[in-house]
């Protein structure tokens, strides 16, 4: 008797790949290339180009953890761009609370 299997696809959009590079690294994930993809952790599949990505995976956790970097990046990123401070602080129950401001 075949066993049929079936996974939660989660597909989620980004437009920076610094930023996702810079999330990875804040998670310990390792982001490795593959012909014109990557893949984090072994796990999430990146695949676009022209600054539109497609991100793929079955572990909806830890794409959650991913997705919030990502958004904590980005807007460091910019900040830091215009010269602004950012602080950056880990909440227990996962969440990241980030201050920026102007010294």
């Amino acid at each position: 008797m075949p066993c049929n299997v079936v996974y939660d696809v989660v597909t989620e959009q980004i437009t920076d790949l610094v930023a996702l590079e810079m999330a990875a690294k804040e998670l310990g994930f390792h982001m490795s290339k593959s012909g014109e993809e990557y893949y984090i952790a072994g796990t999430i599949r990146v695949k676009g180009t022209g600054g539109k990505y497609s991100l793929t995976t079955t572990n909806r956790g830890m794409m959650q953890q991913l997705m919030d970097e990502y958004a904590a990046a980005r807007v460091t990123k910019e900040a830091r761009r215009n010269s602004w401070q950012v602080q950056k602080q880990k909440e227990p129950n996962g969440k990241i609370k980030l201050r920026i401001f102007q010294e």
